[in-house]
């Protein structure tokens, strides 16, 4: 199959939105998927929407970079992965979908990419990986999540931070976001050139 076929869709009179919301479960169905290059079968408001429910790995927005390849599930969710220098494809972060069709989309998705490298993965996905299709994994550092909607500075162990805020501020430091793409090329460019 050349990168830029199209798989064809099996379709069904019964959604899969309409399966899994009478609480069928989700592993003994077949819907429609489909695993397009570029595009994916979802539209962008609903690729965004998934992301939105269920994106809540650390580099779940990665999966909406340009040039993404998709493997869309409709009622379940979806892989994003790009396609290396020899052709195996790559995924980055985990599947964007509800934990209980991670399985199933994995399934699916390994089905018609037997020779995936999965990259920063949680450890149930490399746990399901391993178990299941004898995948083995490295852990090369850990996630902490801080619930910024009830995180404070507030007490003595976060004494330290109060004190380097402070100290910041006395010394005009100033944090802002910033989208500097451009100027990371420029950077990147001059200093591929060769030296006088």
């Amino acid at each position: 199959m050349n990168n830029q076929s199209v798989a064809p869709f099996t379709t069904s009179t019964v959604t899969a939105e309409s399966i899994i919301s009478n609480s069928m479960p989700a592993a003994n169905i077949d819907i429609q998927y489909a695993d397009r290059p570029l595009n994916g079968s979802f539209t962008e408001s609903e690729r965004v929407a998934y992301l939105k429910r269920h994106g809540n790995h650390v580099l779940s927005f990665c999966s909406m970079q340009p040039d993404m390849r998709y493997f869309d599930m409709p009622g379940i969710g979806y892989i994003s992965y790009m396609k290396n220098f020899t052709g195996k494809p790559f995924t980055l972060g985990d599947p964007i979908c509800a934990p209980e069709h991670r399985e199933l989309l994995l399934n699916k998705f390994l089905a018609r990419h037997p020779n995936t490298v999965f990259c920063q993965v949680t450890k149930p996905v490399m746990q399901y990986l391993h178990q299941h299709y004898k995948y083995y994994g490295t852990q090369m550092g850990s996630q902490s999540t801080i619930d910024l909607e009830n995180w404070n500075l507030k007490g003595k162990k976060k004494q330290v931070i109060r004190t380097a805020v402070n100290q910041a501020k006395k010394n005009g430091v100033v944090v802002h976001e910033s989208f500097c793409e451009s100027k990371v090329k420029q950077f990147q460019i001059s200093g591929l050139k060769p030296e006088k």
